[in-house]
């Protein structure tokens, strides 16, 4: 689904880097092999328009968006689908997200009436089924068109109708993506407080949502005023934090915008090798893609580096091109500036009257929008011209208008503005930042504290355990000692008593072997017996 946040990407000077996405291409792969074996046809759209969304190539995701439309119609041809309305519905959301995305398609090919057309009757089916965020996002694309076409009163008009629409839904995505658009218009017309102060609500939005191409696109843009005021480190560093973000999302063209205006701050540092090798390859990736409008800005930014180098053949080159293909879109901003360029060149190759009928053609065309910067540099263009002519009036006139443009769009309250609108931002985001880190350190103090305090619950708890232990223990070392003590004395009076028992079984004892030595003593021996009775046989 192509909304309108991809439109936004054709304002700020166009070059394209292309970076490959393996991620991506294994989605893609994903979802169409899920397509394959969809059966019901609202998975089938679902899955299309999810394709849709994450396929950056716009040579590839027509294809896609051509089969959501054939499914769409041939699911509301189903006379069955008139008694469920629920049904009808989603189909007709995705009929209105195709019709939708071929006006896209027409836009970036330069067909912008074709691309009102297929917007028209997006918004009409969108009316009909009261798709409020589908409206508005129709009529944010419709007012680029018409700011393309210098139409100013209806650009303003188209975009705060979506805004109202935004606001009532609580679309922020929505409502950060117009406020860009109209941030965008403001510069134009070289209201730069108010043109600032717009991006700066948009990049606050995109930052709450977390939306990163919407934080590149407001980066971006904040990058071309704080150049336009002279503030080049400050452009550069708000134009890398752009391109950081488009890398991130692969996004093609916001890539491109992003290399494009870091090469025009490389022209002016004079590093015009950088800015050309970035512009070459953005042309590359831009003719691949068939994206015109960006081409146009491309080769005209290349042909303003050899016109400042001296090298007026490859800067009639590219200029040229760049003239053919903005007359072929009926870009008039784009010719406006086309036109100043071949003004300029036949100026510094001193072809006067050639130098004449572009300056004015440019100045004609810069007066028609009402832009403040291009009327200015045709204005000094033409200054220069009259000046070399000797036409002392005409070349009075317009010393008088580009000094007026050049004040309203660089007067020094509209410079401080932008940098003082900055800088608030810079400070509230800070202040922001600082307030949520206070909190976060408050939080993990408390967490802190209270950590520490059951630590000391702990360490009581086990100090108090330890005493008690203690106590345990020493009441059990007098138990055992006193236990000791007395079978020691238990042990002792046993050992007495035995000694008395063994001294009381000793005297016995003597006693009984006195008794027996005196009746041994008493007693006749046996060899006295013996003795004896050997007499008494001798006498028998």
């Amino acid at each position: 689904m192509k909304n309108s946040l991809k439109y936004f990407y054709f304002f700020v000077f166009i070059s394209i880097w292309l970076l490959p996405c393996h991620s991506q291409n294994n989605t893609i792969d994903s979802l169409t092999s899920e397509l394959k074996i969809a059966v019901q046809d609202s998975v089938k759209c679902k899955l299309l328009l999810l394709m849709i969304e994450k396929e950056g190539d716009d040579n590839i995701w027509p294809k896609y968006n051509q089969q959501l439309l054939l499914i769409s119609e041939e699911n509301l041809k189903n006379e069955s689908l008139k008694n469920n309305k629920k049904v009808e519905t989603l189909f007709l959301k995705y009929k209105a997200e195709a019709l939708n995305n071929i006006g896209y398609i027409n836009n970036v090919k330069g067909n912008f009436e074709l691309a009102l057309y297929y917007y028209y009757k997006s918004i009409k089916i969108r009316e009909q089924i009261n798709d409020k965020k589908g409206i508005a996002n129709s009529l944010s694309n419709i007012g680029v068109i018409y700011f393309n076409q210098g139409k100013l009163n209806k650009v303003l008009e188209t975009y705060k109708k979506g805004l109202n629409i935004q606001k009532e839904i609580g679309d922020k995505k929505g409502m950060g993506l117009t406020l860009n658009n109209i941030g965008f218009l403001l510069f134009s017309q070289g209201d730069i407080p108010n043109s600032i102060d717009y991006f700066n609500k948009n990049l606050k939005l995109q930052e709450e949502i977390n939306n990163k191409d919407g934080i590149a696109v407001a980066y971006n843009n904040i990058a071309k005023i704080l150049d336009s005021q002279g503030e080049t480190p400050k452009a550069l560093e708000m134009s890398l934090k752009c391109l950081k973000y488009r890398k991130e999302t692969n996004n093609k063209q916001g890539i491109a915008e992003c290399m494009s205006n870091i090469s025009l701050i490389y022209v002016k540092q004079g590093d015009t090798s950088k800015a050309l090798d970035l512009n070459a390859k953005a042309l590359k990736i831009l003719q691949d893609i068939d994206y015109k409008n960006g081409m146009g800005y491309i080769l005209n930014n290349i042909a303003s580096i050899y016109l400042n180098k001296g090298n007026y053949d490859s800067a009639s080159k590219y200029i040229n091109e760049s003239v053919r293909i903005r007359e072929e879109l009926k870009d008039k901003k784009g010719l406006a500036e086309g036109y100043y360029s071949l003004g300029f060149l036949n100026l510094k190759k001193n072809q006067l009257s050639v130098a004449t009928i572009y300056g004015n053609k440019s100045l004609l065309l810069a007066k028609e929008l009402g832009y403040p910067t291009d009327i200015f540099k045709a204005a000094a263009l033409m200054y220069r011209i009259y000046k070399k002519q000797n036409n002392s009036k005409l070349a009075l006139d317009m010393y008088q208008l580009y000094t007026l443009m050049h004040d309203s769009i660089n007067n020094q309250e509209s410079k401080k503005a932008a940098i003082k609108t900055e800088l608030k931002y810079e400070y509230e985001k800070k202040a922001a930042a600082d307030s949520v880190r206070v909190a976060e350190e408050k939080k993990l103090t408390t967490i802190k504290l209270k950590q520490e305090k059951i630590q000391r619950y702990f360490l009581y708890g086990g100090l108090g355990l330890t005493v008690l232990f203690g106590i345990f223990m020493f009441n059990r070392f007098r138990i055992t000692n006193r236990q000791k003590t007395i079978i020691q004395q238990q042990k002792n009076l046993v050992e007495n008593q035995k000694n008395i028992v063994d001294e009381k079984q000793k005297e016995i004892l003597d006693s009984i072997h006195y008794a027996k030595r005196i009746q041994q003593s008493l007693l006749p021996t046996e060899k006295y017996i013996e003795r004896i009775l050997k007499k008494e046989k001798l006498k028998l």
